[in-house]
């Protein structure tokens, strides 16, 4: 992510999160088509923990995507044994116009659906509906709200549902004041949430971090 990106994203000391004017002016904002190697790496790490989850449960899994963007990893969840159907949403009504149009095959099948949604805003339409919710490098942007964030995703699992993430963060983040990985997962296991697998992944050239987790919902 570029300085450019932040500016629509911090301002003053605090969030701005103009997301719809970052996807309106820079096309390829978190670099997915330059970093798509490292970003299939982080995914496949999270596949294979959720693929041992799935082979023990034997389901097929409606998947909720929360800041999908363009619906990048629409595409890795069909490959996975029991897939079902995809549901991406993101804050941008900009990113997910691209999304309807970019996936329009999947979309007229009936195997994806977007919607413009706001994570730490309750959408009852959403209640009890997905057997898996994931999000990948997004709930650092929900970080002062993050226990109603955490509610709501909790409210949207079925019983005994599935939320796994990708968390990446660096020393002087501008989240970390308020949320770090370390700290989402204290949250999570105090919401009744129960530890499947996780890993750290350490980019020391970038001093970057990230934290790959999955959790059952007790």
């Amino acid at each position: 992510m570029s300085d450019d990106c932040n500016s629509f994203i911090i301002n003053n000391g605090n969030f701005k999160r103009d997301f719809e004017g970052l996807y309106r002016t820079i096309e390829d904002p978190w670099d997915q088509n330059i970093n798509y190697n490292t970003l299939s790496k982080e995914f496949l790490y999270f596949q294979f923990l959720l693929e041992d989850y799935l082979v023990k449960k034997k389901i097929n899994f409606h998947v909720l995507d929360i800041g999908c963007a363009n619906g990048y990893h629409l595409n890795s969840f069909m490959k996975i044994n029991g897939f079902k159907r995809y549901y991406g949403t993101d804050i941008s009504s900009t990113i997910i116009n691209n999304a309807i149009e970019k996936n329009k095959y999947l979309v007229d099948k009936g195997v994806a659906n977007f919607l413009c949604d706001n994570i730490i805003q309750y959408n009852n339409k959403l209640s009890s509906k997905f057997d898996i919710i994931f999000s990948g490098k997004t709930l650092y942007y929900c970080a002062p709200e993050i226990d109603l964030v955490i509610q709501n995703i909790s409210d949207y699992l079925k019983p005994s549902g599935v939320f796994g993430w990708i968390y990446n963060q660096t020393d002087d983040a501008f989240s970390n004041q308020w949320l770090t990985y370390d700290l989402l997962m204290t949250k999570l296991r105090h919401k009744g949430f129960e530890l499947i697998g996780s890993l750290l992944l350490n980019y020391g050239q970038k001093k970057e971090q990230v934290c790959i987790a999955l959790y059952i919902k007790n």
